[in-house]
């Protein structure tokens, strides 16, 4: 039905044809909901189901110089008219999905040996092992006023409070 990436010559430039998607779209309401990192930053695409077309870019957050880990997607959890998306760099995100604004940022500690400072010093050999401390593609999942969030850059479960994202409980 569509697809974004390089235009052909003599149609309009995809908005999003230089852009690493970092999860499958997730259903939100009418539209689909994309993060994808551009230019050293995260974004969230609010896209045309129908067409692919993109309503919407937010701004969510910087990603520093590292590397993103491609076998980690960052897939949203929504509920309740909030999309909660991680970004593997000790931030949870929750995104008013009416409005399409930030409701709340909330950080959690790293666990050092996942930071991507400290990755890229590992030899090849020993970077599976230097990465393999957190958690594997387990998106956030929203149940009783609270956000569970199990991220890959940490070796904890943390309990976000859905309102203000408070953290409200951590298990290791």
């Amino acid at each position: 039905r569509w697809r974004h990436g390089p235009s052909p010559v003599g149609q309009a430039a995809d908005p999003l044809s230089d852009v690493e998607f970092l999860a499958p779209p997730t259903p939100v309401g009418d539209a689909l909901l994309a993060p994808y990192r551009s230019a050293g930053d995260l974004y969230a695409a609010v896209l045309d189901p129908a067409s692919g077309q993109l309503r919407r870019q937010i701004y969510l957050c910087g990603l520093g110089s590292g590397d993103v880990n491609s076998f980690e997607p960052l897939q949203p959890c929504v509920a309740d008219g909030v999309a909660y998306v991680p970004t593997n760099r000790g931030v949870l995100l929750a995104i008013d999905t009416t409005t399409w604004t930030i409701r709340w940022a909330s950080r959690y500690p790293q666990d050092l040996a996942t930071t991507p400072a400290v990755v890229e010093r590992f030899p090849n050999e020993q970077r599976a092992f230097a990465t393999s401390i957190g958690w594997r593609d387990c998106p956030p999942i929203a149940t009783s006023g609270l956000v569970l969030l199990a991220p890959a850059d940490a070796d904890r479960l943390y309990a976000f409070n859905r309102v203000d994202g408070r953290i409200s409980w951590i298990v290791k």
